[in-house]
């Protein structure tokens, strides 16, 4: 592992696709090791310092949003919310393919904002209205609206 994880370092520090191969890989690494602040500083470092196109700055945003989001769901102690809304927020609204994902992040980042606060989704018009919006939406893909169609009937019914 520590050898890897300095063949990681290497290829880091250089400036091209392995460059960023290798800082997802060292973000894998300190997600699994608790290490939050340094994965979301080396995300920022990927988002804002290299010469990347929109579309894979918003494929990059949605990895750290998703991941972030699994580690709030997991660790509810701890308070990553405005982590994700951030990186949510680099995603292109002018990316078609990237506007069901996002809003599907949206709704996400809402559900978890509902449970902190011990809401039920029959009483979050926020949540409702995401939901709603995702599902009358033509531009979105299926599965993206069934993920979140099993997402809120879970909600409505635990």
């Amino acid at each position: 592992d520590h050898d890897f994880y300095k063949s990681m370092e290497k290829l880091y520090s250089n400036n091209d696709f392995y460059s960023v191969v290798s800082t997802l890989e060292i973000i894998n690494i300190n997600i699994e090791n608790k290490n939050f602040s340094l994965a979301e500083k080396l995300y920022l470092e990927l988002l804002n310092d290299k010469n990347l196109q929109p579309v894979y700055i918003a494929a990059i945003a949605s990895h750290a949003s998703y991941t972030f989001l699994n580690v709030q769901f997991n660790n509810p102690n701890i308070n990553l919310l405005s982590n994700i809304n951030n990186f949510i927020d680099y995603i292109n609204d002018n990316l078609n393919s990237y506007k069901g994902i996002k809003l599907e992040l949206i709704y996400l980042l809402a559900i978890i904002k509902q449970d902190q606060n011990n809401n039920s989704q029959q009483n979050n018009s926020n949540t409702i209205n995401l939901y709603k919006l995702i599902m009358e939406s033509k531009d979105i893909s299926s599965s993206i609206k069934e993920r979140v169609n099993k997402i809120y009937e879970f909600q409505i019914y635990k």
